[in-house]
């Protein structure tokens, strides 16, 4: 098994996404004939495969079943389901073309304040989002330039704000566009995520940073660490730099220039791991590179720091950051610890998230004492430094 390529999947995000794009092609008089190509944020493009049928004169409806690939979550088998119409402008023909996107059933709303969407929106996620704008613009182009448009225009229907988005197009195509977008079990399946906990109602959020889904086997992506961290061993790598994630190891490179590309190693969630075997191959120095969330499941002395792994505990957060009085109450109740930065920033409260942090840097000399430099790098989510200390 450990020789078995996992293979990957596609995002909630691209799902919605090529729905909507086989609905528009159908529209535009070029039905996909059972998948259809989009653009993901890695830059490149996928093929989807893709349901079409004709629901009224006005109204094409593109259906998909997400596939988690070899990493099956809640979403994996769901069926999204996007019903597209063109639009006549109710402004100048000239201005920016609409996609006006109204969140169906099964398609959750943002309550809570801490999540990347506002409260009072669908939950879709910019992402998400930008690739729907993208894709369906790209697709316009291509083929209004093979002809006219024979299909008849609609009116925009009446729509409920907070399950309304309303996303311009980068240019005027004399028309916008409607999308009713639906998953029909996402009412029960939202019950068995944190959907609830972070404050999104009636179904599921529209999700994805890549547009795929990586197989996310612990075994694999331990080895990979593993790998990664035996390679910078044996390449004369004394420190090593773990970062969560791509973002992360984008800002800390420019941050440290002069050490050599072996020495950075993304390990995702894979803290308590990552320090252990890093340990275990002798390094001098550990730097981590990480953002306020995952310094939060560090202090709190998770060794795997995946959301799905436990929830914080909000008035242990507030202990461990010396709160007290009003704050500490209002952090007691935050939603996430995206929410609780904000709030600490907002009242300048930067010992808090010293206090934070350096417990974070704590916790990694307890899982890995005999290592004995340590610095935490803690960036905001624009790069900017809010913590940089040695231990």
């Amino acid at each position: 098994m450990k020789n078995k390529i996992l293979r990957k999947g596609f995002s909630t995000g691209s799902a919605a996404t090529a729905a909507i794009v086989a609905a528009v092609r159908a529209i535009l008089g070029f039905p996909p004939n059972g998948c259809v190509s989009i653009k993901i944020p890695l830059g490149f493009y996928i093929s989807v495969p893709v349901t079409l049928y004709r629901q009224n004169d006005f109204c094409w409806c593109g259906e998909v079943r997400k596939d988690g690939g070899d990493d099956p979550d809640i979403t994996h088998g769901a069926l999204i389901r996007a019903s597209v119409s063109l639009i006549s402008k109710e402004t100048d023909v000239t201005s920016r073309s609409n996609l006006w996107i109204d969140a169906g059933d099964g398609i959750g709303v943002v309550t809570k304040p801490g999540l990347p969407v506002l409260p009072g929106e669908p939950a879709i996620n910019p992402v998400p989002r930008r690739m729907m704008v993208e894709n369906v613009s790209d697709v316009i182009k291509l083929f209004l330039e093979r002809g006219s448009i024979l299909a008849p225009f609609s009116q925009l229907p009446p729509g409920e704000p907070m399950r309304r988005l309303m996303l311009p197009l980068p240019e005027s195509f004399g028309f916008d566009l409607h999308v009713l977008l639906s998953i029909p079990d996402g009412l029960s399946l939202a019950r068995r995520t944190l959907n609830p906990r972070l404050g999104v109602v009636d179904g599921l959020s529209i999700l994805g940073t890549s547009g795929l889904v990586k197989p996310f086997s612990h075994e694999a992506y331990e080895e990979t660490i593993d790998y990664a961290l035996r390679f910078a061993k044996t390449n004369g790598c004394s420190t090593v730099v773990l970062t969560t994630g791509g973002k992360s190891e984008h800002y800390v490179r420019s941050l440290l220039p002069d050490l050599p590309e072996a020495a950075f190693i993304q390990i995702a969630d894979f803290f308590g791991f990552a320090v252990k075997r890093a340990e275990e191959y002798g390094f001098d120095e550990i730097i981590h590179a990480v953002f306020f969330g995952k310094a939060v499941k560090m202090a709190m002395g998770f060794p795997y720091t995946h959301a799905r792994e436990g929830l914080i505990d909000m008035t242990e957060l507030a202990r461990k950051a010396n709160l007290y009085g009003e704050i500490a109450k209002a952090v007691s109740s935050a939603n996430t610890a995206r929410q609780v930065l904000e709030m600490l920033k907002e009242i300048a409260n930067f010992e808090a998230i010293q206090s934070i942090s350096r417990e974070a840097l704590h916790v990694s000399r307890r899982f890995a004492p005999r290592i004995y430099r340590r610095r935490l790098i803690l960036f905001d989510y624009d790069g900017t430094i809010l913590f940089d200390e040695s231990l």
